[in-house]
């Protein structure tokens, strides 16, 4: 299985529950206390119908485009929530209000019809609301009307001065065809002046502010109930955001194995067994050949069985992950059960196997000298008394040196291999990890299976690098020991 790339979202709230549990519950009783402060609220809407265009073209406005008049519109909406407006009708208010609440509180809009603007203003109540919005409605109008005022006395100046201009132009006393007619031409532009600027002042009546007429009020005012609602299922959803989010941070900082869940995210082989977490009173027993072997370790062995009814089995793990101490729970359970075992310590720079069995010393051939063909199988085993006439055979490391791993001959352990599956019903293999310890990789690659030692805490990068170069190197892996995991208590949690 390749490695997940991102932890999934229901685990990794389920890992931190109780934290986001909390996370939700703060912003919810934040969301509901400010609810209880600000109280209730006050929607206000009003309609605003604009002057349709005139002739004159004096809103400079197309008649004949409704996407003309539509910019238009959208373009009042915007004078209405602009500062300008703001600010003068912010001095009709009773209760003085910033300007930046008021550009809060109030929205303007095109209507749908597309004739109209539709303003809409919250307040705490509804009589503060329904202030607010004919104060802007008032400054509205007193602003579009002053516009309006302003170009209309632009339009009426410049025809003014077109008017002067015509009237100097007009000869003096003199007689003639050519005078008489300059005179008539004069008088018909002249004519034509007054006629624009009585149109001019006749659109300026007529349009105004530029105002049609304001629809009445329309106030939804919402109760506190509804506001502690609302603001509550608001909080409840942003808590579950942000407690989703910190649960994912987390998780994706620290992925860690917690539980024999957590494997199945990332590997395909199962996990054999669970070995709790010891004091080290009783830690110290599990290396005793003589004490009866746990019982999460008989049921490993159970399941080893079924992978491997007979024949090598490889323990190896990341260092501290217990995988000596696998082993020798396992040839202990196994030696108990009837099976002819045979255990090897091929952790040639540790050789904790054989410290821990007494057997580690110069005066003992080892693993090395039978790999190198200095000695036969006979010569380097050892026995271990269980008591009560059991036992099992192990055979200890033997002297390290730089190169070792070149006594390791594929041809050599092939042959070794063969005369330990015919000679024991359970071969067993102590291993460190192959970039711990580079001279254990044959060993690893000629064994039937692999049983892997995994310890709590540790990070999912690290069991994916043992399990690739594990696959690398062809070795087959049977499945996972999952050691100083939490305790579990009686309602089954940890």
């Amino acid at each position: 299985m390749e490695d997940q790339t991102t932890p999934r979202v229901f685990d990794s709230l389920w890992r931190y529950r109780w934290s986001s549990a909390g996370i939700v519950a703060c912003i919810v009783a934040v969301s509901l206390a400010v609810a209880l402060v600000v109280g209730g609220s006050s929607t206000v809407e009003a309609r605003v119908v604009l002057q349709p265009p005139d002739e004159s073209g004096l809103i400079g406005v197309d008649t004949s485009s409704e996407a003309a008049f539509s910019r238009y519109v959208n373009q009042r909406a915007l004078l209405m929530t602009s500062d300008r407006v703001l600010s003068l009708a912010q001095e009709d208010l009773e209760r003085h209000r910033p300007l930046r609440e008021l550009r809060r509180e109030v929205s303007a809009r095109e209507s749908d019809a597309g004739e109209s603007i539709v303003l809409e203003v919250d307040g705490a109540n509804t009589d503060e609301a329904m202030e607010l919005a004919e104060a802007v409605i008032d400054a509205y109008r007193s602003v579009a009307g002053q516009e309006l005022a302003e170009r209309v006395d632009g339009a009426l100046e410049t025809l003014a001065e077109r008017r002067q201009a015509v009237e100097e132009s007009l000869p003096d006393g003199q007689a003639g065809s050519r005078v008489e007619a300059n005179t008539s031409a004069a008088a018909e532009t002249l004519s034509e002046l007054d006629r624009q600027a009585t149109e001019l002042r006749l659109a300026s009546d007529e349009i105004g502010d530029g105002v049609a007429f304001v629809q009445a009020t329309q106030p939804e005012e919402t109760t506190l109930v509804a506001t502690l609602a609302r603001d509550g299922g608001i909080g409840l959803v942003l808590g579950l955001i942000v407690a989703t989010a910190v649960a994912w941070v987390r998780a994706d900082r620290d992925r860690r194995l917690h539980d024999p869940s957590s494997f199945a995210a990332l590997v395909d082989e199962p996990v054999l067994g669970e070995i709790e977490r010891l004091g080290p009173e009783v830690a110290f027993t599990l290396t005793d050949p003589k004490q009866q072997p746990a019982k999460p370790y008989r049921l490993i062995l159970a399941s080893v069985q079924q992978a491997v009814p007979r024949g090598i089995v490889a323990v190896t793990g990341l260092p501290t992950s217990g995988s000596t101490t696998t082993s020798l729970q396992l040839a202990g359970a196994a030696a108990r059960a009837g099976m002819r075992v045979l255990v090897i310590d091929a952790a040639l720079r540790t050789r904790g196997l054989s410290a821990a069995l007494l057997i580690d010393g110069p005066e003992h051939g080892g693993l090395t000298d039978l790999a190198a063909g200095l000695s036969d199988l006979r010569g380097v085993m050892r026995p271990v008394n269980l008591g009560y006439g059991m036992g099992y055979w192990a055979v200890p490391a033997g002297q390290f040196a730089e190169g070792a791993a070149e006594v390791f001959r594929a041809s050599q352990l092939r042959t070794i291999g063969e005369q330990l599956r015919s000679g024991y019903d359970l071969v067993l293999i102590d291993c460190s990890a192959p970039d711990v310890e580079p001279e254990s990789t044959p060993l690893l690659r000629e064994a039937d299976r692999v049983v892997v030692t995994v310890r709590y805490g540790t990070s999912d990068d690290e069991l994916l690098r043992l399990r690739g170069q594990l696959e690398m190197i062809g070795a087959s892996i049977a499945g996972y020991v999952f050691t100083f995991a939490a305790p579990v208590t009686r309602n089954g949690r940890r």
